[in-house]
């Protein structure tokens, strides 16, 4: 029960970017709703890479609006 090679060709990495240049446009924010959710996320390039939504309110009780927001740009 071996693991399977992940194979790729060189093209494959012709899209991704190298870490520096993905660490160079990093963003991580944490920002709290007025209905008591929690939003957490990193991004790079405008593009999430993860996102994480503590207490969120059922849709009939969800109010998008921010209460407070911390955001940190790493360039």
């Amino acid at each position: 029960m071996g693991r399977e090679c992940d194979r790729r060709t060189a093209g494959d990495f012709a899209t991704r970017p190298d870490r520096s240049e993905l660490f160079s446009n990093l963003v991580f924010y944490r920002q709290g709703r007025v209905d008591g959710a929690i939003h957490t996320g990193i991004d790079a390039f405008e593009s999430p890479l993860l996102e994480s939504v503590e207490n969120e309110a059922p849709d009939d009780e969800s109010d998008p609006v921010l209460a407070w927001a911390i955001e940190v740009r790493c360039k």
